[in-house]
């Protein structure tokens, strides 16, 4: 009787060791057959998923430890395949939008702490993202509204008296500076004011700079100008 159970036992244990080598190679090969997906040690840490024609695409980030922290990496992956990856970049938000009036979904990635943004728009043709290029040049760059227009603000100088506001659209993965408003309030400047600049062959025109009232705040009132400025664009093409 107990030879009988000394049998059974060593073939349940050959059955275990069977097993285990049949799971270790399964893996192994799933593994190799999914080499383009992120490392096997990162943590999903925040993802949005979208579709653009008829493939599935997401925007990761992913986490894995580093020395005494963790390095975050940003993934944009078509079905299971990589097309971005870029290290050491954790953004704050990311928004996806058509961007550029193509119709097509496009990625806009931002930073807070630096005031700085990256934007990325969809490649139809190799079914990629491509960076928009001087993006990051635009410092808290917001979209107006739900056009395809932004505006920028950054500092210049003088305790924040002195700034600038941009008003650009972009096309393709290019920028395309509409408008700039130069902020001259500092007690040096003479004159002072505020002036606003309409782009021509990419350069300001100052023959067409519009003084803006004393009234005028910043904090309050630069949104609602480009606002205004865009509505007024998109009503004289229609």
């Amino acid at each position: 009787m107990m030879r009988g159970k000394k049998k059974y036992g060593i073939i349940a244990c050959i059955i275990v060791i069977i097993i285990i080598i049949t799971a270790y190679f399964w893996r192994v090969s799933k593994n190799e057959s999914t080499s383009t997906l992120p490392e096997n040690d990162e943590l999903i840490v925040g993802n949005e998923i979208f579709k653009e024609q008829d493939r599935n695409y997401s925007v990761e980030l992913r986490q894995k430890p580093q020395g005494n922290g963790y390095l975050t990496s940003f993934y944009i992956l078509r079905e299971d395949t990589v097309i971005l990856k870029k290290s050491d970049y954790y953004p704050d938000d990311i928004k996806l939008n058509d961007i550029n009036g193509d119709g097509n979904i496009d990625i806009v990635v931002s930073w807070s702490s630096t005031a700085t943004n990256e934007a990325y728009v969809y490649n139809a043709k190799s079914k990629s993202f491509d960076a928009v290029v001087g993006f990051s040049d635009y410092a808290n760059a917001i979209r107006v509204g739900s056009s395809n227009y932004f505006y920028s603000y950054e500092r210049a100088g003088c305790a924040d008296d002195d700034w600038k506001s941009y008003l650009f659209t972009v096309e393709g993965n290019n920028i395309i500076k509409i408008a700039e408003m130069d902020g001259k309030l500092c007690k040096d400047n003479t004159p002072k004011g505020i002036y606003v600049y309409i782009f021509k062959n990419n350069e300001p025109n100052p023959e067409g700079a519009n003084i803006l009232t004393p009234s005028f705040k910043k904090d309050r009132d630069i949104v609602s100008y480009w606002t205004n400025f865009v509505n007024s664009q998109q009503k004289e093409v229609h």
